[in-house]
């Protein structure tokens, strides 16, 4: 997948975030923070849920504060659903992932199927 990403041009908008992604499932968590932090997308989520996977957990309960404020198009319930599976938090989780139903089932599908949320399984 990272092979994948980095073959994007570089200004593409999801660049960042593709390879950031990726990095994450690699385990390569140090090397994904910086990556997802230059993401022109502004998904803080998984930045957040980066930070929480590294044991850093007052830069990612940082970025859920500043988060929303930064970035207004980006402060719904995906977002801190990220940044709570970082901390392998189910019930937050949970939470969060509820508040999205009113987007629909695709949507709530491909946030289920997305490897951020495999532990809720």
């Amino acid at each position: 997948a990272a092979r994948q990403c980095e073959k994007l041009a570089p200004d593409s908008l999801w660049r960042n975030e593709c390879l950031g992604r990726a990095r994450l499932a690699q385990g390569r968590t140090a090397e994904a923070i910086p990556v997802l932090a230059e993401s022109p997308t502004h998904n803080w989520g998984y930045q957040a849920y980066a930070y929480a996977r590294a044991g850093q957990r007052a830069e990612a309960e940082k970025l859920m504060d500043e988060g929303p404020k930064l970035y207004l198009d980006r402060r719904g319930a995906f977002q801190f659903a990220l940044a709570f599976a970082g901390f392998g938090d189910k019930d937050r989780t949970l939470q969060r992932l509820e508040r999205m139903a009113p987007v629909g089932a695709v949507r709530i599908g491909f946030a289920l199927n997305s490897p951020e949320f495999a532990f809720l399984g």
